[in-house]
């Protein structure tokens, strides 16, 4: 995003990403790939391996 962009050492980013990165799973664990997590992996290159290790479920988990 453009916060990334501008200020990528951003103290305020960093804390917010740090506070909220494994809940980044859940959110995009619905996703039918894992563009989201792959741009998150960029975004947040610190917290990357959680991001790799998150499982997507897709539209199966969307049926249940």
């Amino acid at each position: 995003g453009q916060i990334g962009r501008r200020r990528p050492n951003s103290k305020v980013l960093k804390r917010f990403l740090d506070s909220h990165y494994n809940e980044f799973c859940t959110l995009f664990k619905y996703d039918a790939n894992r563009n989201n997590m792959n741009q998150m992996m960029q975004l947040d290159n610190r917290h990357s391996e959680t991001y790799e290790s998150c499982k997507l479920e897709g539209k199966k988990a969307l049926q249940r």
